[in-house]
This record gives structure tokens, sequence and C-alpha cells, in this order.
């Protein structure tokens, strides 16, 4: 079993205090979590499930979205917190949690973004399921994750989860136009259906993943600033075909506060993970897939990719999609009947 990756410990001279006894405290944090990390890998098989959670600068939410892993019915869990380079109060909260709660296990890397920081934590879980949390969000109820784990187990299952829901203003609401919403409204007693059937690339957070699936099929998520998260989740769900469904929502997703300030690298990296996305609605015919990544592409990042990208390298990227969009399509004419 993994005990945990090599991640280097940095101070920032910007912080302007007393850079040595901070990477000294973390250090020692660190160095006990792992010594406790291997003994425990050595005494059990892991605990149920490991919740990976990547944090920059996350303080503003960090001790409500931590109050709601910890507070969660399933109590063999584990929280793998990775701690991107913040350079505000997040590794502070997170070491004072540690210190009161033997489940949070916290890491600390230079900023690397999103993908590296899931990544590193995925290297150290133990759990026999993985889930994912944003530092901002929450689950729904207090049993959301022993939910998810019980139909897991009970239908061996690679992935389960269900819908989001979106928290926005106070209030809470479904994602109506969500598949999976859709299919959970037609389908109310849940059960294993094909991935053909949702086709969808983003809310990778409502599921879980049994862990040796992911590892053993070498399902990572790619160094991207932006769009990371839907080449490991759209793989994810290729790979296993079938899921189970849980009607009903899985995660809550904080909605309005967050500004995405695009620069020419998240706008590249967005353009790569829609590219890695048409490649695999080519191999595995997915014709709904296809069609809403190249709508999201004229429409939703249009003026993104303008914007941000000189003509040169705008040309470039979108001559990389027009090459993938021709054989995605001959491919599926070659097929009668296209995705199933």
């Amino acid at each position: 079993m993994a005990t945990g990756a090599a991640v280097i410990s940095v101070c920032f001279p910007a912080w302007r205090r007393t850079e040595k006894t901070v990477c000294s405290g973390r250090k020692k944090l660190e160095n006990q979590q792992e010594k406790r990390r291997e003994e425990e890998s050595c005494a059990s098989s892991g605990p149920k499930v490991s919740v990976i959670m990547p944090v920059f600068n996350g303080e503003r939410y960090l001790n409500e979205c931590l109050d709601s892993v910890l507070s969660q019915t399933l109590l063999d869990i584990e929280l793998i917190c990775v701690d991107d380079g913040s350079t505000d109060g997040t590794f502070g909260i997170l070491a004072q949690r540690a210190e009161k709660d033997r489940r949070v296990q916290i890491k600390h890397q230079e900023n690397a973004g999103p993908g590296p920081a899931r990544n590193c934590a995925l290297s150290m879980a133990r759990g026999q399921y993985i889930a994912f949390m944003d530092a901002d969000d929450l689950y729904p109820e207090v049993d959301t994750l022993e939910q998810l784990y019980q139909s897991a187990v009970s239908h061996e299952a690679k992935i389960a989860g269900g819908y989001r829901m979106v928290f926005k203003n106070e209030e809470t609401q479904n994602e109506v136009n969500d598949p999976v919403y859709k299919i959970s409204e037609a389908f109310p007693e849940g059960g294993m259906i094909s991935y053909y059937q949702t086709q969808t690339d983003f809310n990778y957070q409502c599921y879980i993943y049994d862990r040796c699936f992911i590892l053993e099929n070498n399902i990572f998520f790619p160094d991207y600033r932006r769009f990371q998260d839907p080449p490991f989740f759209v793989r994810a769900m290729c790979t296993a075909r079938m899921f189970y469904l849980l009607p009903k929502p899985t995660y809550l997703y904080r909605w309005g506060h967050q500004t995405i300030q695009w620069t020419a690298r998240k706008t590249t990296d967005m353009l790569r993970g829609n590219i890695d996305v048409l490649l695999l609605t080519k191999e595995y015919r997915l014709s709904e897939l296809y069609r809403s990544c190249i709508n999201r592409l004229a429409t939703r990042y249009k003026e993104i990719i303008l914007s941000q990208l000189s003509l040169t390298e705008t040309e470039s990227y979108l001559l990389t999609v027009a090459r993938v969009c021709f054989f995605c399509n001959k491919k599926r004419g070659s097929r009668k009947g296209g995705a199933t």
C-alpha cells in the first residue's frame, strides 16, 4: 500500500514571518502523520473512504467544509488535505483540526494546482473508496458518505454517485438540467446504469471511486490549471462502463463567490482538457458528450479563447480540435448507429 508521496515543504519569503518556525512545525507534523500512516497501514486494511481535498487560500469556508466531512455518520474515513501553497490561514486551520481529529491528514506542497494536489493525495490514500471534496463545498446530508459507501459495496460498483445541488444566495436547488438528475427522476429506485445513458463530464465530486480500480487503471488528473477534472471523470466512467446511481443529491456546490482570472496558461489548459475529452468520445463513441463539448467550445469559451490567446495560438488549437472532430465523425460514420 502507498504510504505517502514525496512532496517538498517550503517557506515563502513573502509571508514576512518566522519562516523557520513555520517550516519546522510543518515538517514535524508531516513526519508524525507519515509515521502514523505507516503504523496504521500495517495494522489494518485502511478506512472505508478516503476524502481528498486540495486547498489553496481556502480559509473563508474551510471550517464549514471540514465540519461537513468530519460530522458524517460514516466514521471510518480519512480526510487527506493537500495545502497547495496557501499564503493565508489555511494551514493553521488544517493543523488545528489534525490535532483534534486523527482522521485528518495534511500534506503541504508548493503551488502546483488542484490536479497535482489530488494526485498527491491519491498516492497517500488507503481507503477502499475515494471521494473528492473542494474546500468551499459541503455534503448535503450527514449520511451522504455512508449511503454512497453502502450502495457501492452492496452492488460491487467501481463507481457510485448521485447528482449535484447548488448552494446560491443562501438557498439550495437541484441542477435540473443535469442528465443524472433527469435519470434519477425517472428511475427513483436507483441501480446500476450505463455511463452511455448520462454522458456527462462534470460533477465528478458527486461520486466515490474504488481506489484499487483507479490505481490499477492509472487514472489520474492531468497537470492542467483549468479543466483537469473532466478528463479524469470521463476516463474513469468509460473504464468502469457502469456505475451505481443513488437517486438523490450527493454533493452541495457553493456558487457565486468564485472569480476566475483567466490567463493564457489556464486557457490553453482548458483547451487541452476539452481535447482530451473529445478524444475519449472518439474512443468510446460518446456522441452526446461529443456534441456537448463542441457546443461548449463554440459558446461558453469562445470569448475567453479569443481574448487570452494570440491569433496563431488560437488557430493552432482550433486546428487540433478540427482534426479531432474530423476523426470522431469519420469513426462514428464507419459504425452504424453511433454510440449506444
